[in-house]
């Protein structure tokens, strides 16, 4: 590879397939850089856009992260990543869930068969309050074997919006099992109980989650309301 870049210094291609190969080892500067030259190359090579954009959002460089990656959808409209990460940028920085369910869903339409783009659809949703349809993608991540305790923490939340406690406590006691030390599952648990008015029980999950994690403020409040 480093021969291909000398050989063809003005390629984008060679220059982003470097960079790449940069950021694997963990030299995320030169990476960036590598990246820089694609794009001095040509301005509209989509992949070195998406990658420097990736690097940027992880760099919490949002503005231009969002910058880099719309660009790079306009280079190519059917790069699947660029949805599915502009979609998360757009949920979680932005907090604007009808923009990022938009790019999920291309995401998705685009490359069926990720399970992480499913995962980000459900969640998303989730946070639209479109708690059917959340559903609906977290199962089918669930399916295509996403991380299962993320999808089952999610997926309980789903549930209990739609009012149905005993599949959320299912699932929310798997993800517990799943990751006995994340202390938010047993905050979740009790949060439920605390909303359906089982104080009891909702005391009894909080002082687990309390017990693992003393340094989450909701978990007191929560417990605070349930005694």
């Amino acid at each position: 590879l480093e021969t291909a870049v000398r050989q063809s210094s003005h390629s984008a291609l060679a220059w982003t397939a470097h960079g790449r190969m940069l950021e694997r080892f963990g030299k995320t500067r030169e990476a960036f850089e590598d990246y820089n030259r694609a794009i001095a190359s040509d301005s509209n090579f989509a992949p070195a856009l998406l990658a420097r954009g990736n690097m940027r959002a992880q760099n919490r460089v949002y503005e231009e992260a969002l910058e880099d990656i719309s660009k790079a959808l306009e280079s190519d409209p059917l790069l699947a990543d660029a949805y599915n990460n502009r979609g998360v940028l757009y949920a979680t920085v932005f907090e604007d869930n009808d923009k990022a369910v938009a790019d999920l869903e291309k995401a998705v339409e685009l490359k069926a068969d990720s399970a992480g783009f499913h995962l980000n659809l459900g969640m998303t949703r989730l946070f639209r309050r479109d708690f059917w349809k959340s559903l609906e993608a977290l199962n089918r991540a669930l399916e295509l074997k996403a991380p299962l305790p993320l999808v089952y923490h999610y997926r309980s939340q789903a549930y209990y919006a739609l009012g149905n406690l005993s599949k959320a406590e299912s699932d929310i006691r798997e993800a517990m099992k799943l990751e006995p030390k994340d202390g938010v599952h047993a905050a979740v648990l009790g949060s439920f109980f605390v909303r359906s008015r089982e104080y009891g029980r909702a005391v009894a999950a909080l002082d687990q989650a309390a017990a693992i994690d003393g340094k989450n403020a909701k978990t007191f409040l929560d417990r605070g309301r349930a005694h």
